[in-house]
């Protein structure tokens, strides 16, 4: 197993840990996380950098654009988690949905923790470096 496995799977266990709430559209908002703030937390235990803002402490961002170390310890090869649509292009039913980014599972299609653990432990082609 790679360094960028063991985190990996570290986070996708964070997310099914049931230990959060989810949020949407930041990183951290108060008590709650999106899917990448969550991936932060369990990088910050793991000693790498987390930036947070000086008077609240939350952790700053909307995505990991703001917490370069973050994405490169989880292996993630974009700041929103994205990757590739392998959906069959002929299924106009489903094609073309702006669904292909943990950003926009967590965010827009309202995916439970758990559900994006799954998509992280499924390792979709383009997700990870």
């Amino acid at each position: 197993m790679t360094n960028y496995e063991q985190a990996q799977e570290l986070w996708a266990l964070e997310l099914e840990s049931d230990e959060h709430e989810q949020g949407t559209k930041r990183l951290q908002d108060g008590n709650c996380y999106c899917c990448l703030g969550i991936g932060c937390l369990i990088a910050e235990k793991y000693g790498v950098f987390v930036d947070r803002d000086i008077k609240t402490g939350e952790i700053i961002g909307v995505d990991l654009g703001s917490q370069p170390a973050v994405k490169k310890w989880l292996g993630l090869k974009d700041c929103i988690g994205g990757y590739e649509d392998t959906r069959d292009p002929n299924d106009l039913y489903g094609y073309g949905k702006d669904d292909n980014a943990l950003t926009e599972l967590n965010d827009d299609e309202c995916k439970t923790f758990a559900e994006i653990a799954a998509i992280v432990r499924s390792k979709p082609k383009g997700l990870f470096v």
